[in-house]
């Protein structure tokens, strides 16, 4: 029987991480139909080899793993996650613990509430920031409003959670960080609500952000997210 809910979870030399998500995901999942898809994502550690020591463990059977063999990026790895999905409801969610798994069972619960559910996007928004973060996705908010009309809530917050219906509409998806923000622009574009639970974001437990480890890194990141925003905004790439 195909699961209710689809949880992929990027994994690019995240080993470190991969046995405490685990742990914790099997502490919220409760009684809930849900698969959990580690995508390794081209890793270069030992992250293949402590997946599948894992994996045997008879308590992670509602987690399997899909391997990407060189990465290309983290939407790419997020998009091959999805096309193996089983669920009627997908979502995606950060692997090294800086998002509570128990966030993405909350935002589950909180999507199906709805109506009208397939024409919701669910979406963390992260709380307790640090000035120097909150700064920085404040004025992308505003930028993005600016240029794109349309009021974009905490672009990079996890979890996404929606209905595979969505999925369907994912044609033009970029392969890097700009993921997130095609996935909420397209959302809006189709007229969806964009809809958000309050969820804190955590510090990393092993490693470092491949993109926001300084605060330059981030403001060259968030710079390419405004050329994106151009690009969406005035040559219409997304149908």
């Amino acid at each position: 029987m195909a699961p209710k809910l689809s949880v992929v979870l990027p994994c690019y030399n995240e080993a470190k991480s991969i046995p405490d998500i685990l742990k914790r995901f099997s502490q919220v999942i409760g009684r809930r139909s849900v698969e959990l898809v580690m995508v390794n994502n081209g890793s270069l550690d030992n992250t293949a080899e402590i997946l599948k020591k894992e994996l045997k463990n008879p308590k992670y059977k509602f987690a399997r793993t899909v391997l990407v063999k060189k990465n290309q990026g983290y939407g790419y790895g997020i998009m091959f996650g999805l096309k193996n999905c089983k669920g009627a409801v997908l979502a995606y969610t950060h692997a090294d613990q800086q998002c509570d798994p128990n966030d993405v069972m909350r935002a589950y619960d909180e999507l199906v509430k709805y109506p009208d559910a397939g024409n919701i996007l669910m979406k963390g928004e992260r709380n307790k920031r640090v000035p120097s973060e909150l700064i920085i996705t404040k004025g992308l908010q505003i930028i993005s409003l600016l240029i794109l009309w349309n009021p974009f809530n905490d672009i990079n917050g996890q979890p996404k959670v929606f209905y595979r219906s969505f999925f369907g509409k994912m044609a033009d998806a970029p392969k890097d960080f700009k993921f997130d923000l095609y996935v909420q622009y397209l959302a809006l574009k189709n007229k969806m609500k964009v809809t958000s639970i309050p969820v804190e974001f955590g510090r990393r437990k092993y490693g470092k952000s491949n993109w926001a480890y300084s605060i330059f890194s981030r403001v060259r990141m968030y710079l390419r997210f405004i050329g994106y925003m151009v690009k969406l905004r005035f040559n219409d790439i997304i149908k």
